[in-house]
């Protein structure tokens, strides 16, 4: 089911009290449901009360014991709420397809999910957004649907493979007339995937330039945003040149998108993944909470869950196990790395011993500690009880994988470091001097890392 934008603005306030003249107890309704625990959506306290409905319309709340109806239902000590709705949805690609029982989508109804926003990352399943508005329709879907027009996909759309790089004037002009259409067609607004390709070669001033095209039809902006782990898939550690971005400069950038284009925004499923990223929660809440003060409209989704939904991650970027040299600007999902005969451990002992690749390689103890909990932790379940890099180095010598002394050594590399990357943070430096300290340090950890793959 395709929602018409004039049904957006109550999704969440559905739950109203009927101002019908005649008592809400001599009612007739089609559902009933009594003695439920409401909880309405605009973040109030929960509620005791009875519900009525009519057709697919919630029709009063309050007391109606006296009420009739063709279906009562008793939710004493269950709660009632809205449909919830799925920020960020992967369930396009199965609601345009020819699969009768993937459209009725039972996983999700089950859950109480009645509205998915499509398109994530800024891909969409079918282009152009009107063909995919048509397969939604054509099979039906047992979910509300919400189209929006992928960043990615415009951005393919005009640019083709040549997208490694800032578009023109000419081409984002382009992609502003892709938008247009697609917001006609029915489109909510803009989906973007900045961390993946072909988004993450994408400027901050594309984005707005797209989203003004957005607020024209009063739509919204939501979007994976740039290096939201300490593993990302564009800018790890080891192939940015510079200042390392983080979660929190993808925040900034949702958010100078919203001020510059005034449209709502939303930073979608924020986390902070790994010790590396404790405490950039905080200051994600303090930048929001300061926009929000100055009349950006800015918000945050969120898994419902503790962990996060991804796969496995490799502890060791791709390009370490290449030979010195080669170019590794594309990220670790460029193509280059599936070139059959590219990668191997020699290549991986030699750019350890590298001068200029090998302190690359060395980049945070935190990818150590997870590859013993990878490589190890089958055999020692001890690895995985706890999730900081401490106690996971603690466990690493009770498990007899490595000398207590040589544990304390890396604590205190860890702990030293980790105090210099916050320094220099707060001091707004993109660089840290030279000194014997960080020299002694880099070494140790650099024999260590060496010693995993003899």
């Amino acid at each position: 089911m395709l929602l018409g934008k004039q049904l957006g603005c109550f999704l969440l306030s559905s739950l109203i009290l009927s101002l019908l003249s005649w008592p809400l107890s001599a009612q007739q309704f089609d559902f009933l449901i009594l003695n439920g625990r409401v909880l309405d959506g605009s973040g109030s306290p929960e509620f005791r009360a009875d519900v009525g409905i009519r057709g697919q319309t919630v029709v009063a709340v309050g007391r109606l014991s006296g009420a009739s109806a063709d279906r009562v239902i008793d939710a004493a000590g269950q709660l009632i709420v809205p449909g919830f709705i799925d920020m960020h949805s992967h369930a396009d690609r199965v609601l345009v397809s020819n699969n009768r029982r993937g459209r009725e989508a039972r996983n999700l109804v089950l859950q109480g999910v009645t509205t998915v926003v499509v398109g994530p990352d800024g891909r969409n399943p079918i282009w152009p957004v009107a063909d995919e508005i048509a397969a939604y329709r054509s099979g039906g879907t047992a979910v509300n649907v919400v189209p929006m027009v992928g960043h990615g996909t415009v951005r393919g759309e005009v640019m083709g493979d040549g997208y490694e790089r800032p578009a023109t004037a000419e081409e984002i002009a382009q992609m502003q007339m892709l938008v247009r259409e697609g917001m006609e067609a029915g489109a909510w607004g803009l989906g973007a995937g900045p961390e993946y390709r072909p988004g993450r070669f994408s400027t901050t001033d594309e984005l707005i330039a797209l989203a003004k095209v957005v607020a024209d039809y009063n739509g919204f902006y939501y979007a994976h945003q740039r290096s939201q782990s300490p593993l990302p898939r564009w800018q790890t550690p080891s192939i940015a040149e510079g200042w390392r971005l983080t979660g929190t400069d993808g925040m900034k950038e949702t958010i100078a998108i919203g001020r510059e284009s005034g449209i709502r925004v939303v930073g979608s499923h924020i986390k902070a993944k790994g010790p590396s990223t404790w405490g950039h929660s905080s200051v994600d809440v303090l930048l929001i909470e300061r926009a929000r003060a100055e009349g950006v409209q800015v918000y945050l989704d969120q898994y419902p869950y503790e962990t996060f939904g991804g796969g496995a991650v490799g502890v060791i970027p791709p390009w370490g196990f290449a030979p010195p040299g080669t170019d590794r600007t594309g990220g670790n999902d460029a193509s280059l790395w599936r070139r059959a005969g590219l990668l191997g451990n020699n290549n991986l002992r030699e750019n350890l011993d590298h001068e200029e690749y090998g302190p690359l390689l060395i980049t945070d103890i935190e990818f150590m500690t997870q590859y013993w909990v990878l490589a190890h932790a089958s055999d020692n379940p001890s690895l995985t009880v706890y999730p900081d890099n401490l106690r996971i180095l603690d466990a690493v010598s009770q498990a007899g994988l490595l000398e207590s002394d040589e544990v304390a050594e890396l604590q205190n590399a860890y702990l030293t470091l980790r105090d210099y990357y916050h320094q220099l943070t707060l001091a707004d430096s993109k660089y840290a001097q030279a000194s014997d300290t960080l020299d002694t340090l880099r070494n140790k950890v650099r024999t260590r890392w060496k010693l995993l793959f003899e």
